[in-house]
């Protein structure tokens, strides 16, 4: 896009899982509204800090889908069963940041 607008989606994962959001179009603010839930065996969790990636890109028809950021959330560090709001400061770019609403529980 031209700078004034993106497509732009995530991609979140955790260890092998990955889910992509919807591509928001023409659009600098996104608000996906997304839930998505990971289910984690005792074998991750002996493996060390359970980290989720998120990665955004904006959507593009004709070419490669560019890089607008990432951000890496260690889940280790917080409580379970509570709600957790964070605002993602996106790693690798001038601006921009993602508001994510999150809890950890056991299975």
């Amino acid at each position: 896009d031209r700078g004034d607008s993106s497509d732009p989606y995530c991609m979140i994962s955790l260890g092998p899982k990955v889910h992509k959001t919807r591509v928001q179009k023409k659009t600098l603010n996104p608000q996906w509204d997304e839930r998505f839930q990971f289910n984690i065996d005792s074998k991750q969790t002996s493996e060390g800090p359970l980290k989720l990636q998120l990665t955004c890109m904006d959507w593009d028809m004709v070419s490669k889908d560019e890089f607008m950021g990432s951000y890496t959330l260690d889940l280790s560090k917080y409580s379970r069963n509570v709600v957790h709001d964070v605002r993602a400061v996106l790693e690798q770019v001038e601006k921009g940041s993602i508001d994510l609403q999150f809890s950890v529980s056991d299975a």
